[in-house]
């Protein structure tokens, strides 16, 4: 599900614009620091971190048709969520002043990326299963209480949390024995 989130909120075109000494377009790799905005702007948006932490390629693409007043580009870049993520975007000027749209992303999902996102998973699957060990035992409901126990201390493992394997483990013996 947030695999699918995180597709539609990069599908939303963002801009950013900054001012010219010419009415020449930028090249596109010349207009990083507007995508790094772009970027940044969207993990404060979004809460989704899509900091930039590397960039591959950067390239033109070259389009039938295409107005002589715009570049349409391409690169692949680094994130903090995602290894790779493919962007195209477009810069153009107006008015002594030029603009940045990424108009599509899509990460590229690797198995870096996949294990990342499968260990936040089982993380907040893990603190799911200790507010229902607080609320259980808040209820004097302690069988359940330590079944929530036993399954978050699975999730913290697989996720390879281990302090909070070692708290919940901690938590299981004060309270159920083990």
């Amino acid at each position: 599900m947030k695999k699918t989130i995180t597709l539609f909120i990069l599908s939303i075109p963002f801009f950013s614009h900054a001012s010219l000494t010419s009415q020449d377009i930028p090249k596109c790799e010349e207009v990083g620091d507007s995508i790094e905005q772009i970027l940044d702007n969207r993990t404060k948006e979004t809460g989704i971190d899509f900091s930039l932490k590397d960039v591959f390629v950067v390239r033109e693409i070259k389009e039938k048709g295409q107005d002589k007043d715009s570049r349409s580009c391409y690169a692949l870049l680094r994130t903090e969520t995602y290894n790779k993520l493919e962007i195209l975007y477009s810069v153009w000027v107006e008015n002594r002043r030029y603009f940045v749209e990424i108009t599509d992303a899509n990460p590229i999902i690797d198995a870096e990326t996949m294990a990342k996102s499968t260990e936040e998973l089982q993380n907040n699957l893990g603190e799911d299963k200790l507010k229902s060990f607080e609320m259980a035992k808040k209820h004097s409901d302690m069988k359940e209480a330590c079944l929530a126990l036993e399954v978050a201390k699975g999730f913290f493992l697989n996720a390879h949390n281990e302090q909070k394997y070692l708290k919940v483990n901690n938590l299981l013996k004060e309270n159920c024995n083990k």
